[in-house]
């Protein structure tokens, strides 16, 4: 799936950047940049938004007034505030108003792509069943404070939360499983599974057998290790 999202910002510069960043991680698509409150109303009223990242101090308005009016017209759309507004009563109120993160500039590129990968993980769960368990509510809260696990690093291209919520999955079915199987209960593409798996495979988390089939080619079943 992918998810279209509008960045409101008046620094020409940090907009570059805002841009650059979205340009680098997968399954987000840039529908709109503007600098003002109107602008952004407007594009929320004419095109399907997922979500927003808005600065808190504008030329025209505010990024305060604009979530407060996102909200009071009715729109669902998620928000970030990137900003380098530091007050914490003003923090408080942004979460009062369902800002799912909050950036604080300066900010680098791993930052940027934890918080637009903790969304889209959060959107994977949230959108994977129709009922969830106490367990996948708590894991909704836990994506919040992910940090890349102790002692590992991860490949180009793989994030924390996404990482987590293969693994989380994979402790949902009964091994051993196959990338359809995941393939099947994930918003996320074969592709990026199968590098997931090779990650988990390279780093022992995964054990590997393949069954040779009357025709084509052989099929890939995996087994956590924790499980065998």
């Amino acid at each position: 799936m992918t998810y279209n999202v509008v960045i409101v910002e008046d620094d020409p510069m940090v907009l570059f950047i805002n841009q650059s960043y979205l340009k680098k991680i997968d399954c987000f698509n840039l529908i709109g940049s503007v600098d003002n409150e109107q602008s952004a109303l407007d594009i929320l009223s004419q095109k399907k938004v997922d979500l927003i990242l808005i600065d808190a101090h504008l030329k025209q308005g505010n990024g305060f007034n604009l979530v407060k009016l996102i909200r009071k017209k009715g729109f669902t759309t998620d928000i970030i505030m990137i900003t380098a507004e530091k007050n914490s009563n003003f923090i408080e109120e942004m979460f009062r108003y369902g800002v799912v993160d909050y950036i604080l500039k300066p900010f680098n590129f791993q930052r940027f792509e934890h918080s637009l990968s903790t969304f889209q993980s959060r959107k994977n769960i949230l959108h994977s069943n129709s009922q969830l368990t106490q367990k996948e509510v708590d894991g909704l809260k836990s994506y919040t404070s992910i940090v890349p696990e102790e002692g590992l690093t991860l490949d180009k291209g793989l994030t924390q939360p996404t990482l987590n919520l293969i693994k989380k999955t994979i402790y949902q079915i009964d091994p051993p499983f196959t990338i359809n199987d995941l393939n099947s209960r994930l918003d996320l593409s074969h592709v990026s599974i199968r590098k997931y798996i090779k990650y988990l495979e390279d780093t022992g988390f995964l054990t590997t057998e393949l069954e040779y089939q009357t025709v084509g080619r052989p099929v890939s079943f995996y087994y956590p290790k924790e499980k065998n």
